[in-house]
């Protein structure tokens, strides 16, 4: 090995060391708990509540979990006995932006209709991504009253939903017609529903 390729290794070296120590040293769970405050502020002044009873943190792997995640507005609340995020490299390099897996489970969906048990939804999986322009969520696994599968994005600017072509179905879909008109959701042939809204790059 020449001199330069010697160089070039030490430093290499010297910075996945560094890279090691701020990973191992780094306060994560101080990090996490003071997004999560800044994250329910912002929640409150757009009219929505932020909970959660817990939260739990993993460095081997990384992760993040939240305990008993509520989130309550004027129209609906619902809440997931667990929330837990988990960066993803392979998704981080296929989307060429920051990317991760997101599992939500025992969740619980209370709709604004009166007589009505809520939705529960053992699991719900997907993959979201952020972006410049807000982010991104692709689901990849829903079990439970409501079989959602899809893909929508979020804008930042707009505070809304950009694009997304979402089906949702199941045993209690029908539960949806009453939102139809709010949501802009369309009745399928197959009886399910489904919110199909096109981005700028797409018109």
């Amino acid at each position: 090995m020449g001199r330069t390729g010697k160089i070039l290794l030490l430093v290499f070296a010297a910075l996945a060391g560094f890279a090691l120590s701020f990973y191992v040293f780094f306060p994560l769970d101080g990090a996490v708990r003071t997004l999560w405050r800044d994250a329910a502020r912002k929640a409150a002044a757009e009219g929505f509540v932020l909970d959660s009873s817990g939260i739990e943190t993993k460095r081997f792997p990384l992760s993040v979990a939240f305990l008993n995640l509520r989130v309550t507005s004027p129209l609906l609340s619902a809440e997931a006995g667990r929330a837990e995020f988990a960066p993803s490299l392979l998704s981080s390099l296929k989307n060429l932006s920051p990317a991760g897996r997101l599992r939500l489970e025992r969740v619980t969906i209370v709709l604004p209709l009166p007589g009505e048990a809520p939705l529960f939804l053992s699991a719900l999986e997907g993959v979201l991504t952020a972006r410049k322009e807000g982010l991104e969520g692709e689901i990849l696994k829903s079990e439970g009253d409501l079989e959602i599968s899809g893909h929508a994005s979020l804008s930042s600017g707009k505070r809304g939903i950009e694009a997304a072509d979402l089906l949702f179905q199941g045993a209690r879909s029908t539960l949806l017609e009453s939102f139809a008109p709010l949501l802009g959701l369309k009745k399928e042939p197959s009886g399910g529903w489904r919110l199909l809204k096109k981005g700028k790059a797409e018109k």
